[in-house]
């Protein structure tokens, strides 16, 4: 007897996590890999055919070795609405057992590096990263995070604008939490900011004002 374990896409398969020859261990496993799954920032968007960006959703899944007999699992969508009975038996002849929701941290794009960057590593690197003890003021504009210090700023690309508004809001918990201060979070950029910005921007990176306007990135 076979059991797999794989992570999901979208309901298509991504990764395939490890095999083994026992239910024991294959649980043992599955149950380890669902209570380690801490992320800080999951990933709620994917590029798609097309390079269309869309809604992600990602699943930790346990399929065996169909065998006469097995109960079939019942799968519903995220309203509860039953969608299968059958449990769409896999083409390579497995069923599945348990399937759970899992978190895939969001990687980001920060203006001038080559590195994407997470949430911890933008903390560590962007924010709390000190310039002659100065103040820094983070806002966002469209699918941009802004961090300034003194006469700079770093520019942390996003997804979407609804990513750079949960971005700021994390680092704002963050800062919240831990009792920090040295930050200044402004929110969203009101007109005229904005327009200081896509100033600031266009002279720094030589980007034309249309790829400054976009609300998303495809990368």
């Amino acid at each position: 007897m076979e059991y797999v374990i794989i992570i999901t896409k979208n309901k298509k398969r991504q990764k395939k996590v490890a095999t083994f020859k026992t239910l024991k261990g294959a649980t043992c496993k599955y149950n380890k890999i669902i209570l380690e799954n801490k992320v800080l920032f999951p990933q709620q968007y994917g590029i798609f055919i097309k390079k269309k960006i869309i809604p992600v959703d990602f699943e930790i899944i346990l399929l065996k070795e169909y065998e006469r007999g097995d109960e079939l699992m019942s799968v519903r969508d995220k309203y509860g609405q039953l969608l299968t009975k059958d449990n769409k038996l896999q083409p390579n002849g497995m069923i599945i057992i348990k399937r759970e929701t899992y978190s895939i941290e969001e990687r980001f794009t920060v203006m001038g590096t080559k590195k994407r960057y997470n949430v911890s590593e933008i903390i560590k690197n962007f924010v709390l990263s000190k310039q002659d003890n100065l103040m820094k003021r983070i806002t966002y504009i469209h699918n941009k995070l802004v961090i300034e210090h003194k006469d700079t700023f770093d520019m942390v690309i996003c997804k979407t604008a609804s990513d750079a508004e949960r971005l700021h809001y994390t680092l704002g918990q963050f800062y919240k939490v831990n009792q920090l201060g040295g930050v200044i979070f402004f929110g969203l950029a009101d007109i005229y900011t904005a327009e200081e910005f896509y100033t600031k921007i266009h002279k720094k990176t030589g980007w034309e004002m249309d790829r400054i306007f976009k609300t998303s990135t495809r990368y």
